[in-house]
């Protein structure tokens, strides 16, 4: 069996007799995977916060204010990201994001590690380009930086989504029937919100 894409449109090879209920359970295992090459054809305008002065926190958008100052900081109330234009602004925007995200994840994890049962042995926090966490056999939980611009329940889907890794490694029935168990029908919102919005995360220097 292969899926291939083409021309904007997904193909199913597989054999004439095969039962359509698996077929149809198969392909949607692979919708990340089918979502992920179809963003690949489209055009997309490159996201560039330290030109645009916008980037997205949690959800909301936050405007970009650079000026000499004795640190860079992010005022939640006021919805700015402050950054200190005497030091590398493209450092310095990713420190403060990474730091940002670190934060909400320790809530995060201790909110669904317990249930869930999950230990791992390192959590990383850093760019990628084409996934937003991981989780390895070798006990390392990692995170994409830019997950930090999606909002919190999107987060916390992407938190247990890698946390149930722990039991069950591949995306087949029984890892999807344990995060629902542990986040709830809404997960599927949030894969949706992932697929639909994913790509204006992504930013750039």
């Amino acid at each position: 069996m292969a899926i291939k894409i083409k021309s904007g449109k997904v193909i199913v090879y597989a054999p004439e007799h095969i039962c359509e209920q698996w077929l149809y359970s198969w392909v949607n295992s692979k919708s990340d995977w089918i979502a992920s090459k179809l963003a690949q054809g489209v055009e997309h305008t490159k996201n560039r916060p330290l030109t645009t002065n916008k980037i997205a926190i949690f959800g909301d958008k936050f405007t970009i204010i650079k000026q000499a100052q004795a640190l860079s900081f992010i005022d939640f109330d006021k919805k700015t990201l402050n950054l200190d234009e005497r030091k590398d602004s493209w450092g310095e925007l990713l420190k403060l994001l990474e730091m940002t995200l670190s934060d909400y994840l320790d809530m995060a994890i201790a909110k669904y590690q317990p249930d869930i049962n999950a230990q791992f042995d390192t959590l990383k926090i850093r760019l990628y380009k084409s996934r937003w966490g991981s989780f390895s056999s070798k006990g390392v939980i990692a995170f994409n930086t830019l997950l930090v611009g999606a909002p919190k329940w999107v987060i916390e889907y992407v938190v247990v989504h890698e946390l149930c890794h722990y039991h069950v490694m591949a995306h087949n029935s029984s890892f999807w029937s344990l995060v629902n168990i542990h986040y709830g029908e809404k997960y599927q919102d949030a894969r949706k919100y992932l697929r639909e919005h994913g790509r204006a995360l992504m930013i750039e220097n």
